[in-house]
């Protein structure tokens, strides 16, 4: 028996990219978190921290919820699964591993070091719903491809 469970508390470090299968128009969305991984102690005594990206997918209403309420430095609780990615490229094999999201939730923090109107401005603007969607290809059959690495 195996188990494929995976919880991450991390920050966005770009806005989500929302795209949708064709012909089937289910949403995907995908964004590389920075979690805090333990570095030791520095000089001075105090904990150190360094990041650790992962590659987090969301399909359907979770990517849609994703792409609508989450930018770029926001805290974001993610519980999900392992899953990956294969593909060929120049005639070799390659994958990815990233975490499929199942449950997104906010953190209640906020951005920091949000000082300047611009920022803020950015920071306080509602969901995007009027971006058109960008249209992925699935290849034969109709079916979504999850295999598509982006």
């Amino acid at each position: 028996m195996s188990m494929n469970v995976v919880a991450l508390q991390g920050r966005l470090g770009a806005d989500p990219d929302l795209k949708y299968l064709e012909p089937s128009g289910v949403a995907v969305a995908k964004v590389n978190i920075a979690v805090d991984i333990y570095a030791g102690k520095g000089d001075d005594g105090k904990t150190k921290f360094r990041p650790c990206w992962v590659t987090i997918k969301a399909f359907d209403k979770t990517a849609q919820m994703l792409a609508d309420h989450w930018r770029k430095g926001d805290s974001i609780l993610v519980a999900g699964r392992m899953d990956m990615d294969t593909w060929e490229k120049d005639g070799q094999k390659r994958s990815m591993l990233y975490v499929r999201a199942d449950k997104l939730d906010f953190t209640g923090q906020k951005r920091n070091d949000i000082d300047s109107p611009a920022e803020r401005e950015y920071a306080n603007r509602q969901p995007r719903t009027e971006d058109a969607p960008a249209q992925v290809d699935t290849g034969a059959g109709g079916e979504p491809d999850d295999s598509i690495p982006f």
